[in-house]
């Protein structure tokens, strides 16, 4: 399972500094997907920018997919979640 996490220092606009609460935010959700058994998570990328989470990558099913989603979107100091992963 090869799962990234980024925030906001590496996110488009240079100019966001990096917060240390979304770090805290792709980890939590990095370790919910990891521990979550259902979700056969094949690459995903979870990036944090301001409480707002961006998903992308694989997942092997819709179910996998819907999981992701609701694990992010139930991560504390979540505000919104873009599910751009790609069911394969």
């Amino acid at each position: 399972m090869a799962v990234g996490t980024h925030s906001s220092e590496d996110m488009t606009n240079p100019i966001v500094s990096r917060r240390p609460q979304d770090d805290r935010i792709a980890d939590n959700i990095v370790t919910a997907l990891e521990l979550s058994i259902p979700v056969d998570v094949g690459s995903v990328d979870v990036r944090v920018n301001r409480g707002e989470v961006a998903l992308s990558g694989t997942v092997s099913s819709l179910f996998s997919f819907r999981m992701a989603q609701r694990i992010a979107e139930r991560t504390p100091g979540v505000s919104a979640v873009d599910n751009d992963l790609e069911i394969r």
